[in-house]
């Protein structure tokens, strides 16, 4: 296990992922010497957080953490976890190079994408970008369809589910905008499930802006002051009806 130091926050490095676990250092802690006071804990944690390598998380260095290991992007090469590569999502399936076709899978996709080929190839580049860190695409993907039952809540669950729900966010198209502490729901996600988008007219999407394109937003989680992040979530909604939005 290795330690560092992320967005003031002490990340342990355990099965292939940066992750904040305070309770496992405890454990090593309490291994490590059986009789030891809360207290003594709590002063050889914040010893260790003091120690701790600051690190910051590159955005577009092109590598998926999948369960088995690490897939990149540019040269389409896998590899071994190491620590020397600074993660805190992980994908929640492994890697297969050569997977094997799933008739109900692909008969899903077909009827969602309406047999059409292009669509089809969409919605798995959709969520291929959605495992991903990147925001260079600078895109939020809505699925449309006029009637209900058409398979849109269904493909929010399946890409929710291989993505991995701690990698998952839920805040809606609305809290977006208007709700003072929805986007620190935001922060250390990789993929943003909203729910309905509004039928009605829109008069502000600035924080979504913000949030589809990486820039730094400032958040606020109740009873904690103000926080810069870079946020790097792939947004994705349902529709009914598109709205009309004032933002062109």
């Amino acid at each position: 296990e290795s330690g560092t130091d992320y967005e003031a926050r002490m990340l342990i490095y355990i099965n292939g992922v940066y992750t904040e676990d305070k309770t496992s250092i405890e454990k090593e802690i309490i291994k490590i010497i059986p009789d030891s006071t809360t207290h003594f804990r709590k002063e050889v944690y914040e010893t260790l957080f003091l120690m701790a390598r600051e690190t910051t998380l590159n955005k577009e260095d092109g590598i998926i953490n999948f369960k088995n290991g690490l897939f990149n992007i540019y040269d389409k090469t896998f590899s071994k976890h190491t620590p020397e590569i600074f993660s805190i999502n992980q994908i929640n399936t492994n890697f297969n190079n050569n997977p094997k076709r799933v008739d109900a899978v692909d008969t899903f996709l077909n009827n969602i994408s309406c047999f059409k080929d292009n669509r089809k190839q969409a919605i798995l580049e959709m969520l291929a970008y959605s495992m991903t860190t990147s925001t260079k695409l600078e895109k939020c993907f809505i699925l449309y369809g006029e009637t209900a039952k058409n398979g849109k809540s269904t493909f929010t669950k399946i890409a929710t589910h291989l993505i991995g729900r701690n990698n998952t966010g839920n805040v809606s198209f609305k809290d977006i905008n208007k709700h003072r502490f929805a986007n620190i729901n935001i922060k250390g996600k990789i993929l943003n499930v909203g729910g309905e988008m509004p039928s009605c007219y829109i008069d502000d999407i600035s924080a979504l802006k913000l949030l589809i394109t990486g820039e730094l937003l400032q958040v606020e989680e109740k009873g904690k002051p103000l926080e810069t992040i870079s946020p790097y979530a792939k947004f994705i909604f349902n529709a009914n009806q598109l709205p009309i939005v004032a933002d062109k």
